[in-house]
């Protein structure tokens, strides 16, 4: 009886994600533009005949949005926690999915992963340490927990409506010119050393910023301003950077800023779109894993056919796994990490 349960609840909940419905609140457009941007990282990664440059846009053009929605809603989840409870809802919402994810892939891998990678992924922070992402899309993570902390720490500031009314344009200037500076900066050594210094750190973290800013400033001309310099910055760093991807780099940013300020603008939500944002991460993190186990008894780049075949195949799988992730571990984990939060608020007080 369980499992006719679940299997009925499953059909239900996919029989329903080709309907179309009008949103009823204006922050559920984000919804759908997540699992929008969900599935152009995933497609920007399928074996397709297709220019680099085109699937790097598309995959990019995913990651921009991601980062300006982090930050703009960043202050709003910053002001209902203390910021022990904001670091602990961050962490519990990041890292014990992708570890399970990251154990899956690595047991699929036939050996074929060293355990000194395997370990250095568990921090998220891999390629500071010299060793290769096991997750292909977990290369962004770590530049949101570094965001994460800034905004923990920053929230006494986020919280008083003085700083807000006084201080927060300025700051929010001082901060797009810092970042802009630390990414020609990197950019220019990365120029002339030859090191692949990480420039997209503090173009990423800055668009995180200016969500914060494009949501919260109460000034037109602050968010004008902010994204001015910003352009600034992102030319000249990725001139220096990345010479022969200059195009490539500059149309994925402003295609990110187009497509976040048009799904603003919409009123209507589309329900796959919506349930691959429910899932997050967890859809593209592990579109691998049981594909890589598929293909070991399965050649599909055998021809073009075979290939379309292996991309829906991909797809399906890519969708059960992390139905199955999100459903049954993410959910329940995260209902008791809301109820330990508590706890937290109640110590605190």
């Amino acid at each position: 009886r369980y499992f006719q349960k679940e299997y009925y609840r499953a059909a239900r909940f996919f029989i329903e994600v080709f309907s179309m419905e009008k949103n009823q609140s204006n922050i559920e457009w984000m919804s759908t533009l997540r699992g929008t941007a969900v599935f152009m990282v995933f497609f920007s990664h399928l074996p397709l005949v297709l220019p680099f440059d085109i699937l790097f846009i598309i995959g990019r053009v995913a990651v921009v949005v991601f980062f300006l929605m982090t930050g703009y809603l960043s202050v709003s989840s910053r002001r209902k926690r203390s910021g022990k409870q904001y670091l602990f809802n961050r962490f519990m919402r990041m890292y014990p999915v992708y570890w399970l994810l990251l154990v899956l892939a690595y047991a699929v891998s036939s050996g074929s992963i060293s355990f000194k990678r395997f370990a250095a992924n568990l921090t998220l922070f891999e390629e500071f340490m010299g060793q290769e992402p096991i997750l292909g899309g977990s290369w962004m993570m770590p530049m949101q927990v570094c965001f994460f902390i800034f905004i923990a720490i920053a929230g006494s500031f986020l919280s008083d409506k003085k700083f807000f009314n006084m201080s927060f344009e300025a700051v929010m200037i001082l901060i797009t010119v810092l970042l802009a500076l630390a990414a020609f900066a990197t950019g220019f050594f990365r120029h002339m050393t030859g090191l692949p210094l990480p420039t997209a750190f503090f173009l990423l973290i800055s668009v995180s910023f200016l969500g914060m800013t494009y949501n919260y400033s109460n000034s037109r001309k602050t968010v004008i301003v902010c994204f001015g310099i910003f352009e600034i910055g992102l030319v000249s760093s990725v001139i220096l950077s990345y010479p022969d991807m200059i195009a490539a780099y500059i149309v994925a940013y402003n295609l990110g800023f187009l497509l976040f300020f048009g799904f603003e603008k919409l009123n209507a939500s589309f329900a796959l779109a919506d349930m691959l944002g429910s899932m997050g991460f967890t859809f593209f993190l592990g579109a691998d894993i049981l594909y890589k186990v598929v293909c070991r008894y399965v050649d599909f780049g055998q021809s073009y056919l075979m290939t379309a075949l292996g991309c829906v195949v991909k797809f399906v799988l890519a969708l059960l796994l992390a139905y199955i992730v999100t459903r049954f571990v993410e959910k329940p984990l995260l209902a008791r990490a809301g109820r330990f939060e508590k706890k937290i608020a109640c110590e605190e007080k």
